[in-house]
């Protein structure tokens, strides 16, 4: 005996636009940094604060009982994970319509943490035979994995995915501990609920922020910027407080901002001591972005942000931030003080297809868009949700001319004996398995990492290149499958070495095309020749492994290291 947890496809796809969860990132724009390739590439994709004591809508009635919801429609019957544990209905037989309505507790049903929602119940149920939905879905890998039963009323349902900041329906069916069936829904608020996302704004304007289309009048630049941000989220279902992520001058870092502070880093944005914050800042598909505004001020960024709040599929090239390294604010660099559209802002360039970076000012006068945080609320701490086990991948520390010879060993096995080598340091499992990423004429560097022979473009001599058990970086995000990298839709980008520290600023060489077809790479690595082609880490898309070109033996670079 069986009973199945499943939660209902509320909706087909990601705020309407779209079927998968993890969008491409847009194709890059023109005008970007000088690389190998002009070509576009498609891409893919705190602190101590805690549970909110508010999280979910609802009060307390007159006299003291709970305010309780109890009518609606029953859940959908899509399929889902099974529980563990037996229930009382034979699993795929149809259990009948729901006989009576159950109140759902609005001021004790909560979500208690990304992954965990708590369900009161006005009576007791039994935990075994609840199908548990929440609409709407989304994201859309949002569904209910299981549920354990608390006391008689209360039951715990698990959760795949991050939860966003929005209003959902709880929709329950199931059995009373009689076997009476019962149905049971609620509505409960996106207001503090613990969920934290960040998004790129569709509007986009000139460096004099109040000049922006549908800004209130006499606001100030920041109020402005921080408007753009709220009407965006706000029309996206999204609740709380946004605010643009910007510097100003001297006065103001993005960096205080993203912990809801003023102020200046240096300063610790006028706290006693600088706050701590590991809340992840999430896109609105549920993907963290970075792992609070701690790491933000540390330039920790996971991934690129290719989304605007309602789930469309931004294609940002500038992004107004007036900030340098560490989201800290330059002199003279931001549209004095975003009222010009003459001089200079800060911008960053591309940031949905790579990893938030600092450039050198901008025309003030050029359209750019706004990256707008969420702020002001608690959010839940630090969360593994995202997290996978399996093979690893990091960029070396260590750095080889493109005639390489390391440890006595030379070409493509010199990149491995550095790539195994950095891959015991971090006594990493089957460090004796580390390959490093480098195509030659007989094989691509995909299939290479693999373990097989020949072309990416015969999938190395299979049927079709794995989609399944992603790599992963050193802190367990997951970078993409076979078929990801292939296709230049990673979910995380590649910038670390072995020991988790940051390498963004690398140009690892791969001797690979956008195609992932070997092309310049020193003579096989080890005859010399002008150039080889490199990657860059920052990127999701295909120009991870395609955007530089390096000198054979006039510098020397790092390298991708995959586990085999």
């Amino acid at each position: 005996m069986r009973a199945w947890v499943v939660l209902s496809v509320a909706l087909a796809c990601v705020y309407g636009c779209g079927g998968s969860d993890g969008p491409s990132a847009p194709p890059a724009s023109d005008g970007g940094e000088a690389g190998a390739h002009d070509s576009p590439a498609s891409g893919g994709a705190g602190g101590e604060s805690g549970q909110s004591d508010n999280a979910a809508a609802g009060s307390a009635t007159a006299g003291g009982a709970p305010a309780l919801a109890g009518t609606g429609g029953a859940a959908g019957a899509a399929a889902g994970a099974e529980t563990s544990g037996g229930g009382a209905e034979q699993a795929g037989a149809d259990p009948g319509p729901p006989e009576i309505d159950v109140g759902i507790a609005l001021d004790t049903t909560r979500f208690t943490d990304y992954g965990k929602l708590r369900i009161v119940f006005a009576q007791a149920v039994d935990a075994a035979t609840l199908t548990i939905a929440l609409v709407p879905q989304l994201p859309a890998k949002l569904f209910v994995s299981s549920v354990s039963q608390v006391d008689a009323t209360t039951v715990d349902a698990t959760l795949a995915w991050y939860h966003l900041p929005r209003d959902y329906q709880i929709r329950v069916t199931g059995n009373l501990p009689d076997a009476t069936r019962f149905k049971a829904t609620a509505d409960i608020s996106g207001l503090n609920n613990g969920a934290r996302v960040g998004f790129i704004t569709k509007e986009t304007g000139p460096g004099a922020l109040a000049t922006w289309a549908g800004v209130p009048q006499s606001a100030t630049p920041l109020e402005a910027a921080d408007s753009v941000c709220q009407k965006e989220a706000e029309a996206a279902g999204l609740r709380g407080t946004f605010q643009a992520f910007l510097s100003v001058n001297d006065n103001l870092d993005a960096g205080c901002r993203a912990f809801g502070l003023d102020g200046k880093l240096a300063n610790n944005c006028g706290q006693a001591e600088m706050p701590v914050d590991h809340t992840p800042i999430l896109r609105v598909d549920g993907w963290p972005i970075v792992a609070g505004a701690t790491d933000i001020a540390a330039d920790r960024w996971a991934t690129a942000i290719p989304l605007q709040a309602d789930g469309r599929v931004a294609t940002p090239f500038y992004t107004w931030t007036g900030s340098i390294f560490g989201a800290r604010s330059y002199t003279n660099n931001d549209c004095s003080g975003w009222t010009a559209s003459t001089g200079n802002g800060m911008a960053s360039t591309q940031v949905g297809e790579r990893l938030v970076r600092y450039e050198a000012g901008r025309s003030c006068d050029v359209l750019g868009d706004l990256l707008c945080l969420q702020t002001g609320a608690t959010f839940f701490g630090p969360s593994k949700l995202h997290e996978v086990s399996g093979k690893r991948a990091f960029v070396t520390k260590g750095h080889l001319y493109g005639t390489m010879s390391f440890g006595g060993k030379f070409a493509v096995a010199a990149g491995d004996a550095l790539c195994q080598s950095e891959a015991a340091s971090a006594a990493f499992e089957n460090a004796d398995k580390f390959r490093a990423y480098l195509g030659t004429a007989d094989t691509d560097a995909l299939c290479y990492i693999l373990g097989r022979t020949g072309k990416l473009a015969d999938h190395c001599g299979l049927a079709a290149l794995p989609d399944t058990d992603p790599w992963r970086r050193p802190d367990n995000y997951p970078i993409g499958t076979a078929a990801q990298l292939a296709a230049g839709k990673l979910d995380s980008a590649l910038a670390l070495a072995a020991d988790l520290t940051i390498l963004g600023e690398e140009r690892p060489r791969t001797g690979t095309e956008l195609s992932g077809a070997t092309s310049w790479n020193c003579g096989d690595w080890s005859s010399g020749g002008f150039y080889s082609l490199s990657g860059d880490p920052r990127f999701i898309t295909g120009k991870w492994t395609s955007e530089w070109t390096t000198d054979c033996d006039g510098e020397q670079t790092s390298l991708y290291c995959f586990e085999n």
